[in-house]
């Protein structure tokens, strides 16, 4: 499908095979799932180093803005507010 996940496999597919087609069903290209994407960057505060969650979504933060960057392609690092709840979560946070 022409979705952000099918057309990243299409990009690398076509990179190696020469008779690779790209299928939608909709009319245009990312119509389905891919246009309810809010389009935030995730910073993976959320999940502990530990955690393969975390590491994989820090990861792939600082790729997608290298990616961005190196393509010209615009994104905003408009930053986070994150409020601790309880004081346990204070020493968390100012880790």
């Amino acid at each position: 499908g022409g979705g952000v996940v099918g057309l990243s496999v299409f990009r690398e597919l076509s990179a190696v095979l020469p008779d690779v087609i790209l299928l939608e069903n909709t009319s245009s290209l990312g119509q389905a799932t891919s246009s309810r994407n809010s389009g935030v960057i995730h910073s993976g505060i959320y999940h502990p180093d530990k955690m393969l969650k975390g590491r994989l979504c820090r990861r792939g933060r600082s790729l997608l803005y290298s990616y961005c960057a190196e393509r010209g392609v615009p994104f905003s690092r408009c930053g986070k507010v994150v409020i601790a709840s309880s004081n346990n979560e204070i020493s968390y946070i100012k880790n």
